[in-house]
């Protein structure tokens, strides 16, 4: 996929005062799972600031994957609004079939989307969502709005050190395939991107072990 590191930038700087819109519109809010009560607060402030510059929302569509403790919060704004409310339930039960639910959530909320708006904690463990979201908001050509939280939560520590031990285990067999066996797993610049990473994040968690 084309490198899209700078796209999430531009379209901030463009959006970043734009939260009128001239009409009714399906809008997905996306966030990470847990958000801390000071951060709920900033995404309620968020949510009412649409509400109240579009007319309560009359005539809006509100989605939210059935995914965090956001939800509530925003459920509650808009069943006090004009606008309509609803939930991408996750089938948590098709893992059992070898699907991603989450992620098979996220696509159907954005194909029923034209405006998505995320909302950013700025940390690394939620830092894939952002990605995705991100990616398939350029593949479905929907308009993204980031709203970064002020107030910042604590790293998923045990999710760093999972992402920490993968990457080292994918190292190791892409080395180990080039210099041994003779049939690279991956291209040079992929290589390179994951010794990148590993790092980046050795450097962000010392602490953290192999």
């Amino acid at each position: 996929m084309a490198d899209i590191s700078n796209l999430l930038t531009v379209r901030e700087e463009e959006e970043k005062e734009e939260f009128v819109f001239e009409s009714e519109r399906a809008v997905f809010f996306c966030f990470p799972k847990t958000l801390t009560e000071d951060q709920l607060k900033e995404v309620e402030g968020v949510v009412s600031e649409f509400l109240d510059k579009n007319n309560q929302g009359e005539g809006f569509i509100i989605y939210t994957l059935g995914y965090g403790n956001a939800c509530k919060v925003i459920e509650a704004l808009v069943n006090k609004s004009k606008a309509f409310y609803k939930v991408e339930k996750i089938k948590w039960e098709d893992a059992k079939k070898g699907r991603k639910p989450l992620f098979d959530a996220l696509r159907n909320a954005l194909k029923k989307s034209e405006v998505v708006f995320y909302i950013d904690d700025n940390l690394f463990s939620t830092k894939w969502l952002k990605r995705k979201i991100t990616e398939d908001c350029v593949e479905y050509r929907l308009r993204l709005m980031v709203r970064r939280l002020v107030n910042k939560g604590e790293e998923d520590l045990a999710f760093i050190q999972t992402r920490i031990n993968g990457l080292v285990k994918r190292i190791q067999e892409a080395a180990d395939a080039y210099f041994k066996d003779r049939r690279p797993l991956m291209t040079d610049e992929a290589y390179d991107r994951l010794k990148h990473d590993l790092r980046d994040l050795r450097a962000d968690f010392p602490d953290l072990g192999e």
